[in-house]
């Protein structure tokens, strides 16, 4: 049998009288759903989630289908512009990504300034890049 001192026995016991009782925590939680603190922290979570929704999402899929493109088409071997493009995308793309990583691992829905101008950004280089897989395709239909 072992015998802790008289002041480990009594730090013990007021751990567990500060531990709060599992109708307490309920409480808790439920107060702070409620709280000016999490409302607003909800809100700015439903802004970062709208911007990702209509405007990083759809460059993704837009990218996606580009790339797709480019890889199943006589675009494939077109030569440096097609491969500055796609590099290009893919540097954007890493961009845009770390952007997303710095803001949802901090949980700070308000930081997208960065983001925003990567979305931009992506967004102008995929409009290029698609004129470039359009004009590919016209050159392809009259050669």
């Amino acid at each position: 049998m072992i015998i802790f001192p008289l002041e480990e026995r009594q730090g013990n016991d007021q751990q567990s009288a500060e531990e709060p009782l599992p109708d307490e925590k309920v409480e808790n939680v439920e107060g702070h759903k409620k709280s000016h603190s999490h409302i607003k922290k909800l809100r700015e979570f439903q802004q970062y989630q709208d911007l990702y929704l209509t405007k990083i999402h759809p460059c993704l899929m837009k990218e996606e289908e580009l790339r797709k493109k480019l890889h199943d088409s006589f675009l494939s071997g077109k030569g440096a512009q097609v491969a500055l493009d796609l590099e290009s995308l893919e540097e954007i793309h890493s961009l845009v990504t770390s952007e997303v990583q710095t803001i949802e691992s901090s949980l700070d829905w308000t930081n997208c300034s960065s983001l925003i101008t990567a979305i931009n950004n992506f967004q102008h280089k995929l409009q290029k890049t698609e004129r470039i897989v359009e004009q590919g395709k016209s050159f392809q239909i009259l050669g």
